[in-house]
């Protein structure tokens, strides 16, 4: 038989002390959207709770968080051959609030605390897929949100600023 070591299953960082420091940030608002590079779509309350419903089925329960959306360009693209796309925060939770959108409980890592912080980046940006598919029975499953990313040009404006931490936008 073989022992694991049960600090190694413990996914918070060990050199810092005690729980990792989360905060609610809002990911996305309601409304249509026709502008976007990959064509129109609308945020309903009902998409929503798809993918709130579909977050709390998976079983790793965290959604990545990157610098400008690189976890979904190409991987031969940008920096990601040399450096790769690096998670800058976890989602830990999704929660649906009507008509506030969709909210997150946002687990930040460095150098994006710090940069939040400095008001180097001010706002999130979601990836969605609206049509996912189950990824053992291939049904569908509606939206789902895959990642997010910090950046200073969302396509979704009008967002609120992102929090590093409870003190509020920027903190």
């Amino acid at each position: 038989a073989v022992e694991l070591d049960t600090a190694l299953l413990d996914d918070t960082n060990p050199v810092e002390a005690g729980p990792p420091k989360l905060v609610w940030n809002q990911l996305n608002k309601l409304g249509a959207f026709r502008g976007h590079v990959s064509g129109p779509f609308e945020i309903t309350e009902q998409i929503n709770a798809e993918i709130e419903r579909n977050f709390h089925a998976t079983q790793n329960k965290k959604i990545p968080i990157d610098f400008e959306h690189a976890s979904e360009q190409d991987p031969t693209a940008g920096t990601i051959p040399s450096e790769g796309a690096p998670a800058q925060g976890w989602i830990h939770d999704v929660q649906s609030r009507g008509r506030s959108g969709l909210w997150g409980l946002v687990e930040w890592l460095e150098p994006a605390r710090t940069y939040i912080r400095e008001k180097k980046y001010k706002f999130f940006s979601p990836a969605i897929r609206f049509s996912s598919k189950d990824r053992v029975t291939g049904q569908p499953i509606g939206a789902r949100m895959t990642s997010g990313a910090l950046t200073n040009n969302p396509f979704l404006d009008g967002l609120m600023p992102v929090a590093a931490s409870d003190h509020g936008p920027g903190t």
